[in-house]
């Protein structure tokens, strides 16, 4: 085998692939984890009673 045969660039081509797709999942994650932090920083620990009689879980569902 020479050195022209050699797949060091389809090699380098599938590792960059995988570090763009990593950066894809990370990205979609950090915008999963700001949403969560969203909640959590309004989160009440006794919320009324007239949101607690309209909804399962007034931290995390909307009153219509």
């Amino acid at each position: 085998m020479t050195r022209a045969e050699l797949p060091c660039g389809e090699v380098k081509q599938h590792l960059e692939d995988k570090v763009a797709a990593i950066n894809q999942q990370i990205a979609i994650l950090e915008t999963l984890k700001a949403e969560l932090q969203g909640l959590l920083s309004g989160w009440l620990e006794c919320p009324p009673p007239h949101l607690i009689d309209q909804t399962i879980c007034p931290n995390i569902q909307a009153v219509e």
